[in-house]
């Protein structure tokens, strides 16, 4: 399972960067947009997987698999957003191992507003981003917005402020 997954994870995060560098080339539209169409192929074929593998064995926790591979599972969910329900049921389990120590708090918080920005929610902890008009990344809608750096730092992100100038100074 661990070879699988790590296999999956290279193949979604290949698909994204070569997706990326072709817009940065200026190349033409047509070569864009296949490889927007093979990175959503990855995608859902790696969901499928995915969705399989939580049924199967239960989420990749420390336990069951090293930290880097329920990294790279976790990473691959959070992709799953044309499955919010399998994202929904990650996540529950994800908050379990997390609280116990067998699973990333920081994941758990990027999971959790992944599922929250896809059912039009307000985010907990501010970590899914869009760009705006003028090209600068900002955050979805953030609950109790006053009050997110402290939430932040309880699962180790810096604070939102830090978060979004690293981003926007790339």
């Amino acid at each position: 399972m661990s070879d699988l997954i790590a296999d999956m994870a290279y193949n979604d995060q290949k698909s994204q960067k070569d997706l990326i560098d072709a817009i940065k080339l200026h190349k033409g539209k047509k070569t864009i947009d296949s490889l927007e169409n093979v990175k959503k192929g990855i995608f859902e074929k790696n969901c499928k997987i995915c969705i399989n593998i939580l049924k199967d064995y239960g989420y990749p926790n420390y336990d069951l698999v090293s930290e880097e591979t329920s990294n790279d599972y976790w990473l691959l969910i959070q992709h799953c957003d044309n499955d919010v329900k399998f994202q929904r049921q990650a996540l529950k389990q994800l908050e379990k191992f997390s609280r116990i120590g067998k699973a990333s708090v920081t994941n758990k918080a990027y999971l959790r507003d992944r599922v929250n920005k896809n059912l039009n929610k307000p985010q907990i902890y501010g970590t899914q981003v869009f760009r705006n008009k003028n090209g600068k990344y900002e955050a979805y809608s953030i609950q109790n917005n006053e009050s997110v750096d402290e939430r932040r730092k309880s699962v180790g992100l810096e604070p939102l402020q830090e978060y979004l100038d690293s981003m926007n100074n790339q």
